[in-house]
């Protein structure tokens, strides 16, 4: 027994021995945080420059494109940035690991570093409570209170970092408004990015160019922009739908969805009392207090009714000949976005351009149905949103209103940009 005792002394001595000089050896070659400055001149040299912050208690030292910042008040390192790859700096994890495969919100920091190794850079916000390491292009948010991960951007995709959904999880094949983020993480799997406001009660969750906002209230989706179109989203028609083919001013937001389908982007505004949907370039407003259309901008995306422009209410007095087309003017001989022209099968057709498209009435100014508007390529095109128009007629009708270059918030040929508020010395009274 007093063998087995002897031995034991000997082999644990034998082991401190062993990790004292690894120790010792890795100090000597590396510096991490809290070495003091003595270290990393002897380790790193003599920095090819020094800049003294005092006002702020740090000093900065460069080796070539990377530096290294030292506490004044203490002379110790409390952050790096080894841009260069130069410093020969090292952070090892303490004894808060476990054996997971990747880290996640809550990990502690030590399992970051067993992970992902030393950070390139680390940079300390004491007063936000929270620092960040840099991995390439990445970064990972750390609590300097609880030395947890709060969030991540993992730009580089070189974070062994995964976000698992938990329990309030369905079997949908999509996400929605009011969605739980369990559900977005089954259908999207972990967020390339994490940014946190709690002030203002929402994260947002990044993937691809897609976004994602949360509540952090109650974890469930609040808007969302698919600008890469790979979310699993869908917003689904209520039961105020109706059967117009198009939708106008008081429509309510389920004939939009009905017609538009899901928005590429949602925007709410609270305070604003409206919320923003997005379809390509065009847009609608849609009112919070009775969930109706607002306001829209449409730049050839929406399925929107001429029913909701009427003329504007200026006494039309003069006109001016332009081409096939005759151009309208006020009392002020000011244009007043009014045009006709002479059509084989209907007659006189009375065109009206308001926000980029025009729309088009009969000569008892009833609607047809038919709006232009200027494509992405710059070119006018006629639609109709009842489809009663032929192609032909359609592309014939185009050929008719391609007589005026306008100029507006670009430039294009037709009569759906705006015009602007100028007068012709050759005006034709109409009275």
């Amino acid at each position: 027994m007093r063998q087995s005792k002897i031995a034991f002394s000997v082999i644990a001595a034998a082991v401190i021995v062993v990790l004292f000089s690894t120790s010792t050896a890795w100090s000597q070659s590396m510096f991490t945080l809290g070495s003091s400055k003595e270290e990393v001149r002897a380790i790193q040299g003599t920095p090819d420059d020094i800049s003294r912050y005092s006002a702020l208690g740090y000093e900065v030292w460069t080796y070539g494109f990377s530096t290294v910042k030292i506490s004044t008040r203490e002379g110790k390192v409390i952050e790096w940035n080894n841009t260069g790859g130069n410093l020969k700096v090292r952070l090892q994890p303490g004894g808060n690991v476990t054996a997971a495969t990747f880290f996640t919100r809550g990990s502690h920091k030590d399992d970051v570093l067993r992970l992902q190794g030393t950070p390139d850079d680390i940079s300390r916000y004491s007063a936000l409570g929270y620092e960040v390491w840099t991995y390439g292009f990445s970064t990972v948010k750390i609590s300097t209170r609880d030395d947890n991960v709060i969030e991540w951007n993992n730009t580089s995709g070189n974070l062994k970092v995964r976000l698992q959904p938990g329990g309030n999880v369905t079997a949908a094949t999509f996400f929605t408004r009011g969605s739980h983020k369990d559900d977005v993480l089954r259908l999207q799997g972990t967020p390339d990015d994490i940014s946190r406001y709690s002030a203002l009660g929402y994260e947002v969750w990044t993937y691809g160019f897609s976004t994602v906002k949360i509540s952090t209230r109650d974890d469930n989706v609040i808007e969302w922009n698919n600008n890469d179109g790979n979310l699993k989203v869908q917003l689904m028609p209520g039961k105020n739908v109706t059967n117009s083919a198009s939708f106008t001013l008081d429509s309510h937001k389920d004939d939009v969805l009905r017609l538009q389908g899901t928005p590429g982007d949602i925007s709410r505004y609270p305070a604003l009392g409206y919320e923003v949907w997005t379809y390509g370039f065009s847009t609608v407003k849609i009112s919070l207090l009775n969930d109706k259309v607002a306001e829209y901008s449409n730049r050839g995306d929406l399925k929107v009714s001429s029913l909701s422009e009427k003329p504007p209410e200026h006494l039309i007095e003069y006109h001016h000949q332009f081409g096939d087309l005759s151009l309208y003017y006020d009392e002020n001989k000011t244009y007043r976005g009014i045009f006709s022209l002479e059509d084989e099968a209907l007659g006189k057709i009375y065109g009206v351009a308001r926000e980029g498209v025009s729309y088009f009435y009969n000569h008892l100014f009833q609607p047809l149905n038919v709006v232009a508007y200027v494509t992405k390529n710059k070119e006018l095109s006629a639609y109709s949103l009842d489809k009663s128009h032929s192609e032909k007629w359609l592309s014939d009708f185009t050929s008719k209103i391609k007589h005026i270059s306008i100029s507006g918030e670009s430039s294009a040929t037709g009569t759906s940009m705006r015009l602007g508020n100028f007068t012709f010395s050759d005006l034709i009274s109409d009275s």
